[in-house]
């Protein structure tokens, strides 16, 4: 608050102020590991662990754990809409990317799909959900729409779960 009266009577942009000090604090989170999950993701990985096999809700949890980064792609980019929405997942290391993880899903691809569901928007309209591994790890989840929308408008319910590993 007292930042942005600062900025004000200073004649400074009070919203560029925000994005500028948003940046910071998602860098500050991203050194000391910390990151946030949307509810929408959220739903999602909660409805993946539930219905993953025993043996794998361990491995999920694992790899959540030892995530510090998300990059999202979930609207519009540069004033196109891309062909499809993603969170990405990444452990960062003193800044640099990390592979090395504790536990691994069992698959012998460099990349495969985990499991895929629908997620049926209030208003009829469908969001196809990819939950995609790399070398065993969950390394993003893929969203795509014949609307091009990738995040619900309201509420929502996941359909057609499939395990496909």
């Amino acid at each position: 608050y007292m930042v942005h009266r600062l900025q004000d009577s200073m004649g400074m942009d009070v919203s560029a102020g925000r994005n500028a000090m948003r940046k910071f604090l998602q860098r500050v989170k991203a050194m000391l590991g910390l990151f946030d999950l949307t509810e929408f993701e959220a739903r999602l990985l909660a409805e993946l662990k539930l219905r993953l096999p025993d043996a794998w809700r361990d491995i999920l949890d694992s790899q959540l754990v030892e995530f510090n980064q998300t990059d999202r792609l979930i609207g519009e980019s540069r004033g196109e809409v891309p062909p499809f929405g993603h969170t990405s997942f990444y452990k960062n290391v003193w800044g640099k990317s990390s592979r090395n993880f504790a536990k691994r899903f069992p698959t012998e691809k460099d990349s495969d799909v985990l499991a895929t569901l629908d997620v049926v928007d209030g208003d009829g309209s469908t969001i196809s959900v990819e939950f995609v591994l790399v070398s065993g790890i969950l390394f993003s989840i893929k969203y795509r729409s014949p609307t091009k929308r990738f995040v619900p408008n309201g509420d929502y319910a996941i359909k057609n779960f499939k395990l496909l590993i």
